[in-house]
């Protein structure tokens, strides 16, 4: 397994040059890093014009780094009940301009009655149906991001059902060990059932239990990195290990602690 490093709360949220910030992970010594499939706080990919994708990409690759996975940030339920559907397709070009052979999309809330959340998740179903259809043309997997309290996908077992009722060989999973151990998880287990269809992992660590919890850089919170990791090898899970941390946690201590959090608790 390798281990990346996720931008956005750096890169897009607090406005920091990307070169710097790039300079730094390689330095740590990453293999790769999440990117975002859009531009700051943009929402749509047709504001991160392709040049810059390219851009972004060479130096990346200058500095031996890979593109993990590119991720969308604004919610697809939100923009279908908008009626505004994001641009799953777009989305998939831009991962492909980025050299990421994955999509990480963020499926949302559901909100309203019974009847409302059965048409958005129809509705949902159906335009990941078509993206990763579209996606798999093009050799790129699509990553539904964690579960969560009041999302669509709240349980495992919706996310399960989700990628069974979409059918798409090349749908997947995250694998997000901290908000499940919020949730009240076992993440372990949580990882086994999910098996082989975990595509990415998102590594951060945390204090307390939803909705009283707070985020933390990973081995400085609650979470057992050995365990919590180890399980991954024993399922055979052989892709990225991200680390994701906020804005409120300085880059360079998140940047270079973080990594020896997880690349201590992966020798283990």
């Amino acid at each position: 397994m390798k281990i990346g490093f996720y931008t956005f709360s750096y890169i897009d949220i607090l406005s920091m040059p990307y070169r710097p910030v790039l300079d730094s992970i390689a330095e740590a010594g990453y293999h790769g890093v999440d990117l975002s499939a859009t531009k700051g706080r943009t929402t749509s990919p047709e504001h991160f014009p392709p040049a810059e994708r390219s851009e972004l990409r060479r130096y990346a690759e200058s500095l031996g780094l890979e593109v993990c996975i590119a991720i969308t940030h604004e919610h697809l339920t939100t923009t279908i009940e908008q009626g505004r559907p994001m641009d799953l397709k777009g989305f998939v070009d831009v991962a492909l301009d980025l050299g990421a052979d994955s999509l990480g999309v963020h499926v949302g809330p559901a909100r309203g009655s019974p009847r409302r959340q059965r048409h958005l998740w129809e509705q949902t179903t159906s335009a990941l149906r078509d993206a990763s259809a579209y996606a798999a043309e093009r050799g790129v997997l699509i990553a539904l991001t964690t579960i969560w309290p009041g999302d669509l996908l709240d349980t495992t077992d919706q996310m399960l059902r989700m990628v069974e009722e979409v059918g798409a060989e090349n749908l997947r999973c995250y694998y997000d060990p901290g908000f499940l151990l919020l949730m009240g998880l076992d993440p372990r287990s949580e990882a086994r059932r999910m098996g082989d269809l975990i595509a990415h992992v998102h590594v951060k660590d945390c204090e307390g239990r939803h909705p009283d919890y707070r985020m933390h850089i990973p081995g400085e919170g609650r979470l057992d990195l050995a365990s919590t990791l180890g399980v991954l090898d024993e399922i055979g899970y052989d892709r990225y290990i991200s680390i994701e941390t906020f804005s409120t946690h300085p880059f360079e201590r998140a940047c270079f602690s973080g990594y020896k959090a997880v690349a201590g608790a992966l020798q283990t």
